[in-house]
């Protein structure tokens, strides 16, 4: 038997702080952790950056179907351009997604270099 210190439960809230800053990751989930009132910041955070997350996937769903659209009807060029640019977009929010998530549970500020930025200017309606 080895000689591990006693782990100290958490407090119920701040589980459930971690649970809702991670669950803001899942897109449009995100608006209901922004919405809350008398949040902690370390929820506020979260939820501001999974928003700006949101938002940004959104717009690049918007120029991908621009350029499905558009570029996309070259015959090979055009579907290869497309394919790779979907799967680079969704390879980057899925990661990115996932990082925050974990983030998020561990209790660890998380900041996405370039949103991080545009993050802190979304009100949070406190």
């Amino acid at each position: 038997m080895t000689d591990q210190e006693p782990t100290t439960p958490r407090p119920m809230g701040e589980t459930k702080q971690r649970w809702l800053a991670a669950i803001a990751y899942l897109g449009p989930v995100s608006l209901f952790s922004l919405s809350r009132k008398n949040k902690p910041a370390f929820l506020r955070d979260h939820a501001r950056q999974a928003f700006a997350l949101f938002l940004v996937e959104a717009a690049v769903v918007c120029f991908l179907i621009i350029v499905s659209n558009t570029v996309g009807r070259i015959p090979v060029l055009g579907f290869l351009v497309e394919i790779l640019l979907e799967l680079a977009a969704f390879a980057s929010f899925l990661i990115l997604s996932i990082l925050g998530f974990v983030k998020a549970l561990a209790g660890e500020n998380f900041g996405i270099p370039v949103l991080e930025d545009y993050a802190e200017k979304i009100p949070t309606g406190d």
